[in-house]
């Protein structure tokens, strides 16, 4: 059982999927631009105990027809995500349990901008992707200041294997104590 919740996202091979299915996360999270419907189908035929979210990735909060209409067509178990800047989710009237991603400008905020961003992730119940590292997350779990995070999958070493030892680390820090 975790601390808080975790959706593992940019998954795209079995190997991540069935870690992070054993892990314990909230939700499995496919982008519908990144993986075709043959390999989305035949990974969810092999994972079991989490829901299964399609995410639609967008600079703007105009939402996309052609991909809402994929929902069907993906059968996915709960509603589709949105994940967007954290400017645009703050302008919007999105309801919680978005994914807020800062992940690639997050080294350019200060100290400020960045609890500012965790704050509201935190009070708004969003998920926040940026990049955690150990030290990070380990003072928002103990601050109680954090709904949920965000992880990665990624390419395969080769097929079938993968180290996830950063990952780990996470795991570790927001794995509740038997």
């Amino acid at each position: 059982m975790l601390k808080i919740k975790v959706i593992a996202t940019g998954v795209e091979n079995l190997t991540d999927a069935r870690y992070f299915a054993a892990m314990g996360v909230e939700a499995v999270c496919f982008d519908l631009s990144a993986i075709s419907p043959e390999s989305y189908y035949a990974i969810k035929e092999w994972i079991e105990g989490v829901q299964v979210y399609v995410k639609y990735t967008s600079e703007s909060m105009d939402a996309d027809a052609v991909i809402i209409d994929q929902l069907e067509t993906y059968q996915a178990d709960g509603s589709m995500i949105l994940e967007s800047s954290y400017d645009s989710i703050r302008e919007s009237s999105l309801p919680a349990g978005q994914i807020i991603n800062e992940h690639q400008a997050w080294q350019e905020y200060d100290q400020g901008k960045q609890a500012e961003i965790i704050s509201y992730a935190a009070t708004q119940s969003h998920y926040l992707h940026i990049p955690w590292t150990k030290e990070l997350l380990e003072a928002a779990v103990a601050a109680d200041e954090i709904h949920g995070i965000v992880v990665s999958g990624g390419a395969e070493e080769k097929i079938g294997y993968k180290s996830f030892l950063e990952l780990d680390e996470l795991f570790d820090i927001v794995e509740e104590e038997m």
